[in-house]
């Protein structure tokens, strides 16, 4: 089982009997170290004064609060609700993979537990924690638990499409799109509940950033100075909640001829291509220099030759003009060009007419910055 990488110190080491299978007997089989570990990420004062036994009872009374559950609850994930759903019903389940990565927050806060059995692991979650779990299975819970994920969708494809959005704004896109309205006192205070675990944005009282700027303020405020007098572009509901995937790639007919071009052209590789293409359109989104974008032939190794250079330019540039980017708050060049008729800069010009330091967005085909050795995409950018 190497594949997960576990720690088997953080296992129990034996299935017990379900008629003793509670939670105070999973943290008993824990060591000292690990209990500690885990009264941390719950934020249990005095945590460092306790033994064993204090820290197993600071444990098991912060665990079982209905209130904290339902908060954790609240962020759950659809497939995070599956695995839940079927531990409830099974004393156990095998481990696999999509559940150690996927559910990877009920781990960290003590509400589902690795086992070991004849050198298996197996996933499982005490009685008390699954009659917790039944309180919820109510209507009132489903229906606000089916407000916050639409809530969760909409920060995070505002995240990805704009980079950053004031929460006046975000609100008034949000409020136009839904029935259900929200006021700024129940956004905030959903929005706060949702950051609880790890989201790919942002929201701070008077904006909503994505979460690469939470670390790279000078690049943030770059990106105020260039994008304060423009307009943002705002899709329908349905086209504005696909940009929740991180790496959702509008297939442009200009994107498109450029695809249709290097393979008939250039590379007959479609594999290598249909990588090529998205790692293309991620270099279009950051403004790229030309230098850069042509980079990402070389590295793979795909020859140029000259008689097809100046056509790839110029599908470069049109596909260039035909993306949409944080700089101009989720429009493309193209767009904004036709509202202000003003010129847009081609990629061929020199490297000047370009604002510098653009973020750099992980590619999906990046190696995973965890440092797992797996592709982003089968990996946190999941």
């Amino acid at each position: 089982m190497n594949t997960y990488d576990i720690n088997e110190e953080e296992c129990t080491k034996k299935i017990v009997p379900e008629s003793v299978y509670s939670l105070r007997h999973v943290l008993k089989q824990m060591s000292k170290k690990v209990l500690y570990q885990l009264a941390k990420v719950q934020d249990i004062e005095g945590r460092s004064k306790m033994n064993k036994a204090k820290l197993i009872d600071a444990l098991y009374e912060v665990l079982l609060n209905q209130e904290n559950f339902d908060m954790l609850l609240i962020n759950a994930t659809p497939f995070e609700r599956e695995v839940l759903d079927l531990l409830q019903k099974e004393q156990y389940v095998l481990l696999q993979e999509k559940y150690l990565y996927s559910c990877e927050h009920f781990f960290t806060t003590g509400y589902i537990y690795l086992l070991i059995e004849n050198n298996q692991y197996i996933l499982t979650m005490p009685y008390e924690i699954k009659q917790m779990y039944q309180n919820t299975k109510k209507p009132e819970f489903e229906q606000q638990y089916k407000e916050y994920i639409l809530l969760a969708k909409y920060l995070t494809a505002a995240a990805n499409l704009y980079g950053a959005i004031s929460t006046k704004k975000f609100l008034e896109i949000y409020n136009s799109q839904n029935v259900s309205q929200l006021t700024f006192k129940e956004f905030y205070n959903k929005s706060m509940i949702l950051q609880i675990k790890p989201q790919l944005f942002y929201v701070f009282p008077d904006i909503i950033v994505s979460e690469y700027f939470l670390h790279e303020e000078d690049e943030l405020l770059e990106l105020f100075t260039e994008t304060a007098n423009k307009p943002y572009y705002i899709p329908p509901k349905e086209k504005f909640l696909k940009y929740v995937d991180s790496f959702y790639i509008e297939m442009t007919p200009q994107l498109k001829a450029l695809k249709s071009f290097i393979l008939s052209s250039i590379c007959k590789d479609k594999e290598l291509v249909d990588v090529l293409i998205e790692d293309l359109w991620l270099q279009f989104s950051i403004d790229a220099e030309l230098e850069t974008i042509l980079d990402e032939f070389e590295r793979r190794d795909i020859d140029i030759k000259e008689k097809h250079f100046i056509k790839l330019v110029t599908l470069l540039t049109e596909a260039h003009n035909n993306t949409r980017q944080w700089y101009n708050r989720g429009h493309t060049p193209a767009e904004l060009f036709k509202l202000y008729s003003s010129q847009i800069v081609p990629l061929s010009k020199s490297n000047s007419s370009y604002p510098q330091n653009r973020p750099r967005k992980i590619g999906r085909n990046d190696p995973c910055i965890c440092g797992s050795g797996k592709k982003y995409k089968h990996c946190c950018g999941k």
